[in-house]
């Protein structure tokens, strides 16, 4: 929870095209601390730090581990595919 948002940044989607779906902007996270960060999820519950809800997605990021310092953002995009 190194980010200084109150809660969990919310999704806005585009419309599906060509077998995909992404959102219409990234996920901003303001860093609180310097660290590495090595993927992300995407959930239902918007309470920062909340263990309920339903869990979408998983995973590492594609670009490798993001280093971060306190005071940077960090801009998370996500497209699902089938």
């Amino acid at each position: 929870q190194n980010y200084s948002q109150t809660t969990r940044p919310a999704t806005a989607w585009n419309s599906a095209a060509s077998k995909s779906k992404s959102l219409s902007a990234g996920c901003v996270f303001t860093m609180n601390a310097t660290t590495t960060i090595k993927g992300c999820f995407l959930i239902s519950n918007n309470a920062k730090g909340g263990t309920t809800g339903v869990l979408y997605s998983a995973g590492l990021f594609t670009g490798g581990d993001q280093p971060v310092v306190s005071g940077n953002t960090l801009t998370v995009s996500y497209t699902a595919s089938v």
